[in-house]
């Protein structure tokens, strides 16, 4: 008896496993542009194709692109080839992007193309990763300041919430997905210069009162031109950046010029007191040990940050 169920349930798994059609999705991405940080987004160009033996199939209208803020098809076709039909189109779209902005500007990038079946369910329609065909045209693909490391194809399952008021399914709704994933490493040195090259001459000036003597007043005038300089340069690396929570290598880098200014400022309020009391050889002691620990520590911990974002 037990062996009689066993064979059942066996032709029943077999049954319910050749209800489902195939197709081997690939893709060929020509082109990758209009990286925008600002409006969360990215752009790209690519053919797909699918490859399957079920007649029925409508597999170019079954291609859903998820997460693209707009997109368009061309040059469709649909060809024999042996036992199988070979379906192609080319696409243009522009995708929306969560972009990563932690290590700003020395971050990794992951750009995802997914196509999704867009009515056949996962019991129906099944799709599989062409990995071996897909590939990106690394000889037209340039993106200034930044570099391709990696690049990927998986098929999966994605489940939705909801059954989208369909009787006949019960439980969630599952679609099968194909996803191309590129990998982007930005070359970000030249970058960051440009940014942060402002921000440490700002540095750079709050250090020098510490040379201008105790005595004098002046000393105070530099420290707060060299706070402002340092908040300007804030605003404008903040104007090309996406609004995040996150706490960024950009914010850190401010933040410690911030406090670094307002130390010169605490030292220089000390050493004048100390020079109106007449303690001026004690005040020019504390203005030179001031220099080279505000100087070394600065560095340091700017250089920690640095590699702490590379990790």
């Amino acid at each position: 008896m037990f062996r009689k169920y066993t064979i059942a349930i066996i032709m029943f798994l077999c049954l319910q496993a050749s209800a489902q059609d195939t197709c081997k999705i690939g893709i060929f991405i020509t082109d990758i542009y209009d990286l925008n940080l600002a409006d969360k987004s990215f752009a790209a160009q690519f053919w797909l194709w699918g490859l399957y033996k079920d007649d029925s199939l409508k597999i170019l209208e079954n291609m859903e692109l998820t997460g693209a803020k707009e997109h368009d098809y061309s040059l469709s076709t649909i060809e024999k080839r042996g036992k199988y039909n070979y379906a192609t189109q080319k696409g243009k779209a522009t995708f929306k992007k969560d972009w990563n902005i932690t290590n700003f500007p020395f971050d990794r990038q992951r750009l995802q193309i997914t196509v999704e079946s867009g009515d056949a369910e996962h019991n129906e329609l099944v799709f599989l990763a062409d990995t071996k065909n897909s590939s990106y045209d690394a000889s037209h693909i340039h993106l200034e300041g930044w570099k391709i490391s990696k690049f990927e194809t998986k098929a999966e399952v994605k489940s939705y919430n909801s059954n989208y008021g369909d009787p006949e399914i019960t439980g969630k709704a599952q679609y099968s997905s194909f996803i191309a994933t590129v990998i982007l490493e930005r070359d970000g040195w030249g970058l960051f210069f440009k940014l942060f090259t402002g921000l440490y001459v700002a540095f750079a000036i709050s250090l020098l009162p510490f040379f201008m003597g105790p005595e004098n007043a002046e000393r105070f005038g530099v420290l707060v031109g060299a706070l402002f300089a340092a908040v300007a340069n804030k605003y404008v690396v903040d104007s090309i950046l996406p609004e995040t929570n996150d706490y960024t290598l950009v914010d850190k880098i401010h933040v410690l010029a911030f406090i670094y200014v307002l130390i010169s400022l605490i030292m220089t309020v000390l050493a004048y007191r100390l020079y109106a009391i007449e303690k001026n050889t004690l005040a020019k002691k504390i203005d030179w040990w001031a220099f080279w620990v505000t100087f070394v520590s600065f560095v340091s911990i700017n250089v920690y940050l640095i590699v702490k974002a590379f990790a």
